[in-house]
């Protein structure tokens, strides 16, 4: 069955597509080395290992009981049911698995810790005759990446995530800190944890308190640069006016905070609106249209100032003005203002 020295590195061959988005998750959810540059794949691989061995190892056993079930209703016995169902998913279903990895699959060095040290010493436990450490590790990995990102966010920091919907569920304040300012402790009377639209990232919804306005205010924090949280008292209770906009952003991007009810009105020409259909990341939500004789429409939004900001500078000079508000046409106008200027100087090339 492939028994190892728990101590000793194991080599895992993955289909390159496999290893490409596991190295690329490592980045996309933080999981870094201490200089904060290089990415840590042992750390990564390791979260992944605590956060879906046991949700692997249940989706193994409703494939099984699938196969049992199939094998009943086509007239197998008890007596032959249980043989050949494991003769079906260890010689046709897990044996499709390497022959995915082609002829060019990556080499995945893992290093067991103390975390990790009883999840594989039970996989190896478990293991069949014919099968390996390496193997078993391969298939969940690959099973892993076929899941979409905001559930592959979700098995990472599986222990910061059933913390968090705890919190959310019994409205407890909790304290909490971000990667690169561990000095800076954020208290938060958790809301929610949610994803957007385009279904990537998580995000706790929160209130939290701010000492320069003297007000409550609602904010978002990614799931992945949440460091250390802990229930923090005296909690205290949600404003009506902070969940009113808490619901704005879980329907409109919860990526950006909105702590104000503004209307934004954007016209756009008929390449705008061409544009705007085609850019679907950090897209607003438009709350109405209007559409004008010239071909050009007028787009209403109540929302994110800052996403509007972020959304309509991509688009090119024509396509998308902003009408009002007026501190959201001047914010871009000054973007651009200083675009052509930054163009405008001489810029020396070494030869």
């Amino acid at each position: 069955m492939g028994y190892i020295n728990n101590t000793e590195k194991i080599n895992i061959y993955v289909p390159y597509a496999t290893g490409r988005t596991l190295k690329n998750d490592a980045e996309l959810f933080e999981v870094f080395k201490q200089t904060g540059r290089e990415i840590n794949l042992n750390r990564f691989l390791s979260m992944l290992i605590l956060g879906y061995y046991n949700g692997y190892k249940q989706e193994l056993n409703e494939t099984m009981s699938g196969i049992r079930r199939v094998l009943d209703a086509n007239g197998v016995g008890d007596n032959h049911m249980n043989r050949l169902a494991e003769d079906l998913m260890n010689q046709v279903i897990l044996q499709e698995v390497p022959k995915r990895k082609g002829k060019s699959p990556v080499r995945l060095p893992l290093k067991p810790t103390t975390e990790t040290d009883q999840s594989i010493t039970e996989i190896i436990s478990s293991l069949g005759p014919d099968d390996y450490i390496s193997q078993y590790l391969c298939r969940m990995f690959m099973s892993y990446c076929e899941k979409p990102i905001y559930e592959r966010e979700r098995i990472i920091y599986h222990d910061n995530m059933g913390f968090l919907e705890e919190a959310c569920r019994d409205r407890s304040a909790i304290s909490f800190t971000l990667p690169g300012k561990p000095g800076l402790v954020h208290h938060v009377v958790p809301y929610d944890v949610v994803y957007g639209s385009e279904e990537m990232y998580n995000y706790l919804l929160c209130q939290e308190y701010n000492s320069y306005t003297g007000k409550n205010e609602a904010r978002s924090f990614r799931l992945c640069r949440i460091r250390r949280p802990s229930y923090y008292y005296p909690s205290e209770a949600l404003d009506e006016r902070i969940i009113h906009f808490l619901e704005m952003m879980k329907k409109l991007g919860p990526q950006y905070a909105i702590n104000e009810e503004t209307e934004t009105c954007v016209r756009l020409t008929g390449t705008g609106q061409q544009l705007f259909r085609r850019v679907y990341i950090g897209r607003p939500v438009a709350d109405r249209t209007e559409e004008m004789e010239n071909g050009t429409a007028l787009y209403y939004f109540k929302g994110s100032l800052d996403q509007l900001y972020l959304y309509f500078r991509r688009f090119d000079a024509g396509e998308a003005e902003v009408l009002y508000p007026d501190k959201l046409r001047i914010k871009l106008n000054q973007f651009h203002e200083e675009a052509i200027q930054l163009y405008r100087e001489t810029v020396s090339i070494p030869e």
